[in-house]
């Protein structure tokens, strides 16, 4: 892990093993350090990774601390942390985070809620970053995501629960969502399990017909399949796409 400090990059700390193998997860590395050197971190992004999979293996980060730590550095040998482009979104830059948490209690203070403890990151990645926020109504999930996604507040607003988690407050490319009591559920495939969920999802496609209209006013990009193949038919006489639209799914990212 590189730390930076007051615009500054101060040096390596030594390597740390964790169990989670995730590399977007920020919360286990945060204890991690905390716990062995002793220093606040906020991870910023991902400068490197020794391996061909996109999970496990030797990675190094860089993130921002509150203040230098007594642990022994060492040089950072690779290319130039700090190095700006223009893609990198505001939370993977030194100083962003501070940013959108300085948001976050301007929006909790004026909504009346009242933080409880320090807002805890949970997960730093090119998608999206994500910090829980403990508050004297329980917990509130703070998520930033690029400009792609800055819909996305917004859309969650006009699903509504019990489709959607409920709103706290959002801005473009930034929202408060109240937390969601119950687990997480990640490996359940009993399809009895998964119909109450199937069924959410279907009653917001449903309601959306009809109403391109609105979801563009609220700034949802509006692309049909005519307007990425435009002068093509849309479906073959099969039922299938047609062959010279094949080629959307190649698109690069």
């Amino acid at each position: 892990m590189v730390l930076v400090h007051a615009g500054e990059v101060l040096g390596r700390l030594p390597p740390v093993a964790l169990e989670m193998p995730w590399w977007p997860e920020a919360h286990d590395l945060f204890a991690a350090i905390r716990g062995r050197d002793g220093v606040e971190i906020t991870v910023l992004r991902l400068l490197e990774a020794r391996s061909d999979r996109a999970f496990g293996g030797e990675v190094t980060y860089l993130a921002e601390t509150d203040r230098p730590p007594s642990a022994r550095l060492f040089d950072w040998e690779g290319g130039d942390p700090l190095a700006d482009h223009p893609l990198r979104q505001v939370w993977a830059r030194p100083g962003g985070p501070e940013q959108l948490l300085s948001w976050a209690a301007d929006r909790l203070a004026t909504k009346g809620l009242n933080r409880t403890g320090s807002a805890e990151q949970m997960r730093s990645w090119n998608l999206s970053a994500l910090w829980r926020i403990p508050t004297d109504t329980g917990p509130v999930w703070l998520k930033a995501v690029p400009g792609f996604f800055a819909h996305e507040g917004a859309v969650i607003d006009w699903i509504g629960v019990p489709a959607a988690p409920r709103l706290v407050d959002f801005a473009p490319g930034r929202t408060l969502i109240a937390n969601i009591d119950g687990d997480p559920n990640h490996e359940v495939r009993d399809p009895a399990a998964l119909r109450p969920m199937v069924a959410l999802l279907t009653t917001v496609q449903q309601r959306s017909i009809g109403r391109l209209d609105q979801l563009s006013a609220i700034g949802v990009p509006i692309a049909s399949y005519r307007s990425w193949c435009p002068g093509s038919p849309a479906w073959s006489s099969s039922g299938a796409p047609s062959s010279t639209c094949r080629s959307v799914g190649r698109w690069k990212c």
